[in-house]
């Protein structure tokens, strides 16, 4: 049942349920479909799911530590610098992942991410009373203290899939 899991509990999994978390996951789940249904329908989905890859890759950069920011990325991703803008440094390359991601992105088989995870990725069975949100956010978490990589966070979208809150990863590049 949720919320009786005690903080001092080794098996804890997911969030204090308190009525604000509770708002929180449900307005955030709501969020998601609501963009995952506008985006399938939308009339722009090819420009919409280009921007939202390269908004993705920017958060997950950032959240690997990357001093860069979004604008950063659109401007690599349309081949422009930008007026005013640092250049980037040449000593490492931060888009090195983009296209494979992107490719993954549009492959239709929902197996082929998730086989690549490391096999200590386990979904205890006290999962399974827990929101969908909260479970694919643990896959991630638990992903990024395996990976030190960007890999973990560019796993979102598939994470969404795999659990249910999206038909296909939330980036996937149509056409």
């Amino acid at each position: 049942m949720l919320g009786v899991n005690s903080a001092s509990s080794p098996a804890r999994y997911g969030p204090d349920y308190t009525p604000k978390m509770v708002a929180a996951i449900a307005a955030c789940t709501g969020a998601i479909s609501r963009l995952y249904a506008r985006m399938c329908v939308s009339s722009v989905a090819s420009a919409w799911t280009r921007r939202a890859a390269w908004s993705g890759y920017a958060r997950a950069l950032q959240l690997q530590s990357a001093e860069i920011d979004e604008i950063d990325v659109f401007s690599w991703g349309c081949g422009l610098q930008i007026p005013g803008r640092p250049l980037r440094s040449t000593n490492l390359d931060l888009f090195d992942s983009f296209e494979a991601w992107r490719e993954e992105l549009a492959k239709p088989d929902p197996l082929a991410w998730r086989d690549a995870l490391p096999t200590l990725i386990s979904e205890p069975a006290a999962a399974i009373e827990h929101p969908a949100l909260i479970r694919a956010l643990d896959q991630v978490r638990q992903h990024a203290r395996a990976d030190g990589s960007i890999l973990p966070w560019l796993g979102l979208p598939f994470a969404l899939r795999d659990i249910g809150l999206t038909s296909t990863p939330i980036a996937r590049r149509s056409g």
